[in-house]
């Protein structure tokens, strides 16, 4: 397969994903990302814009390349830039790209396992 995950895989991989990211646990709660931890993000993001699951992994499974590769296809529709992983244990992966809006504003967006935050960089 030349490295590349076939059609069906992929497909499974995918559902897991989404399953996991729309349909958390029962019980479980998601809340947004604070105003704190979204600017410790950012700083983050500023010190290592450009890091590539690989960089961070090395080898990781094919549930972290689809998610990346889901969390990519989304940055690219909304015309973002510098893509790149923020945190990475061997369970999950936080990423982080910025995009500007319709009136040239830059957001940072923040996509973790349970949460996806967009800012205004100005109110970090």
């Amino acid at each position: 397969m030349n490295g590349t995950l076939s059609k069906r895989c992929l497909l499974g991989v995918l559902i897991d994903y989404l399953v996991i990211k729309y349909y958390p646990l029962k019980g479980a709660k998601t809340m947004g990302i604070s105003k704190s931890r979204m600017k410790a993000y950012y700083d983050t993001y500023m010190k290592v814009e450009g890091r590539t699951l690989d960089d961070a992994y090395g080898r990781c499974s094919s549930a972290k390349k689809c998610a990346w590769e889901s969390i990519r296809e989304r940055m690219v529709k909304q015309g973002g830039f510098g893509l790149s992983v923020l945190h990475a244990n061997s369970f999950n992966f936080t990423t982080g790209y910025m995009y500007k809006d319709e009136q040239g504003l830059k957001h940072f967006v923040v996509d973790t396992m349970c949460n996806i935050e967009d800012v205004l960089v100005s109110e970090l």
